[in-house]
């Protein structure tokens, strides 16, 4: 199983430690995000009998990507921001890299801008289709939307699910990066000793 980096050295340190976890970090919440990361970084896609191996491949590549933003999201539940902020502003600086490339991915993009309720989150994927900004996590929170309200589909506007699923791929591999990146950074502010090497 892949956990967290360091996932092992917390938990020693949980046992050896007798001074408590700050106040506003939960160790039952931490818990269950080491569980939901193992789960999106374990998960290999789904079997599913009739249909095109090019359409469970992309199906299975969206349901990672929606598996990887549940556990960044208990993350954030888990260790809140200070001040309070949505997941997607916390983390803009660390999900840039793939902009350019999911914008290449247009139909996605506008698809995900159709059926978007949220009329806040709809001007932030405009903006982002239109190069205003680079925060992929604005169009993961989209994307997790659009999955879990049942509107998205590996074909959106016309696109093949191979698109969709190197576009979801790059999201996946975008947020548990940021999900073991953030954990990371708490064992730092916790002086944590990573050992050698």
């Amino acid at each position: 199983m892949s956990n967290p980096s360091y996932w092992k050295v917390f938990c020693q340190w949980q046992r050896d430690n007798t001074v408590a976890l700050p106040e506003h970090i939960s160790l039952s919440e931490l818990n269950r995000f080491a569980a939901r990361y193992r789960l999106a970084r374990a998960f290999n896609g789904i079997d599913a009998d009739g249909y095109a191996d090019d359409t469970v491949d992309a199906y299975g590549a969206l349901l990672k990507v929606f598996l990887a933003y549940s556990a960044l999201e208990q993350f954030h539940k888990a260790v809140p921001a200070r001040p309070k902020q949505h997941l997607s502003e916390r983390w803009a600086d660390w999900a840039t890299s793939p902009a350019a490339s999911l914008r290449e991915s247009d139909a996605i993009i506008q698809f995900l801008i159709k059926t978007v309720r949220n009329e806040r989150l709809r001007d932030k994927l405009i903006a982002f289709q239109h190069g205003k900004h680079s925060n992929v996590l604005i169009v993961a929170t989209a994307l997790r939307h659009a999955v879990a309200h049942g509107f998205m589909s590996v074909h959106p506007e016309g696109t093949s699910p191979k698109v969709s699923k190197f576009f979801c791929q790059q999201m996946s591999r975008m947020l548990l990066s940021i999900s073991d990146r953030a954990f990371i950074d708490l064992l730092e502010s916790l002086s944590i000793d990573f050992g050698p090497g």
